[in-house]
């Protein structure tokens, strides 16, 4: 699925506008953290989070878990 298609659901538009949770689930190596770093900068939301959560990661350590909360400063 490409970018501009998972923009085009309404209720990821609204979750991007006003906050939410979106999770994204896919194949090994298939671009999630990719997209996830894409989500984030793309909100217009003043505090953001991301969990990644990845127990089959390839490059690191196996089961790994990071956490990044980013916020604007006003």
């Amino acid at each position: 699925m490409e970018v501009e298609e998972i923009l085009s659901f309404p209720r990821v538009r609204e979750i991007m506008k006003n906050g939410g949770t979106i999770m994204v689930i896919g194949d090994t190596n298939a671009g999630k953290t990719t997209l996830c770093q894409f989500l984030i900068r793309m909100a217009s939301v003043e505090r953001k989070g991301f969990l990644d959560l990845d127990l089959g990661q390839s490059t690191y350590l196996p089961g790994t878990l990071n956490a990044y909360y980013i916020w604007k400063d006003k």
